[in-house]
């Protein structure tokens, strides 16, 4: 027995978009991962600290576009929608290899 709406066509009706998004998300976290060692050690630069506001900014943004239009990433990303059904389980995750 299937799953109800698990045709991944009806969930990434755009795939390229979704893949897209998932990209610009990657290259954010790697960034405000290297600013946060950077900052480890350089604790009163303040351009990189408004370089990682900039970057953290961008990318608390990009997680709630990619959420609201192709599920949450993370599960505790579920509540952000006020969703009637529980979507966690219903869309593919990243790693699997659809978007």
């Amino acid at each position: 027995m299937g799953y109800k709406n698990m045709n991944n066509k009806a969930i990434y009706p755009n795939k390229r978009e979704c893949q897209d998004l998932l990209y610009k998300i990657s290259m954010l976290d790697f960034a405000l991962v290297d600013l946060m060692l950077y900052l480890d050690t350089h604790l009163d630069d303040e351009e990189a600290m408004e370089y990682f506001n900039h970057f953290n900014m961008n990318l608390m943004m990009l997680k709630k576009e990619y959420t609201m239009q192709y599920g949450p990433l993370k599960v505790e990303n579920c509540a952000d929608n006020n969703q009637k059904i529980w979507q966690w389980a219903l869309t593919p995750m990243p790693w699997e290899g659809v978007v």
